[in-house]
């Protein structure tokens, strides 16, 4: 069993004690017999951006808290045990985590300070299958200019609905792998 540190036990109890409060189990069915076009609460997710959770992975100095994935996996723990419609996952934790490994600096100056402030949703566009196969890459990017056009599909992207920016997966040479 892992044993929580001081800091991560009040961080969970925060998290524990502001979920219970405002994302309870019976806010998801609520919000999900609305059919709301978000799925999630933008007023919380300003509210907890204002507490850091945006930018718990974000460095320093773009304007997050730079906390670690310990401290994201609590916060998610927690989003987790009350079902809290949140982009957390999407935007703080696998959006942030592909964007600090694989984006450009100039990419993560641009975006970065907007996710830790909690403005800025992503999603991260990898699944192209019915299970989960990050080896095996149809999409195919082609140079185009200074840039890139995509070419494929994706599925089951989490949050990609409300996302500012998707970071997809494509391969930029050679035939499909997998």
């Amino acid at each position: 069993r892992y044993v929580l540190e001081e800091e991560q036990r009040l961080l969970q109890d925060s998290a524990r004690r502001l979920l219970d409060s405002r994302s309870p189990v019976a806010a998801l069915r609520e919000r999900r017999g609305r059919n709301d076009a978000d799925g999630f609460d933008r007023r919380l997710w300003t509210e907890v951006a204002e507490l850091g959770w945006s930018g718990i992975l974000v460095p320093e100095p773009l304007g997050g808290v730079d906390l670690g994935h310990a401290a994201a996996a609590i916060i998610a723990e927690e989003c987790g045990r009350t079902l809290a419609a949140l982009p957390f996952l999407s935007t703080a934790v696998t959006g942030v985590t592909a964007l600090v490994r694989g984006g450009s600096p100039e990419q993560q100056a641009r975006i970065l300070p907007g996710v830790a402030a909690g403005t800025c949703l992503l999603a991260l566009a990898v699944d192209e299958r019915p299970r989960h196969a990050p080896g095996q890459i149809a999409t195919a990017a082609v140079r185009n200019g200074g840039g890139y056009r995509l070419s494929g599909r994706k599925s089951f992207v989490l949050d990609g609905h409300a996302a500012d920016y998707l970071i997809v997966s494509a391969r930029l040479d050679g035939p499909e792998r997998g």
